[in-house]
């Protein structure tokens, strides 16, 4: 299954990973990969995540990273619609 990123949400992730570049590039890196396997998961096995309050959603958190992927599911996978910062809700 393939994953799709939506512009705002990619900008979003790639935003945040260089935040954490300038402060920690390895722990830049450990929270790419885990974006990325997360990503991965979800377009085998969406159902895992647990609905979300955006309509036709459904969310994974990344609780360490403090991140939450808001994606939605499609006939040839998932589309990503929003990364977000949990600290910021």
């Amino acid at each position: 299954m393939n994953v799709r990123w939506r512009s705002r949400a990619r900008n979003a992730f790639l935003a945040a990973v260089d935040y954490l570049q300038h402060r920690n590039e390895i722990a830049a890196g450990e929270m790419s990969v885990a974006v990325e396997e997360a990503a991965g998961l979800l377009s085998r096995m969406p159902s895992i995540a647990q609905a979300s309050q955006y309509s036709g959603c459904r969310a994974w958190s990344l609780t360490k990273w403090s991140k939450l992927i808001v994606f939605r599911e499609t006939p040839q996978g998932v589309e990503i619609v929003a990364f977000l910062d949990t600290r910021q809700r």
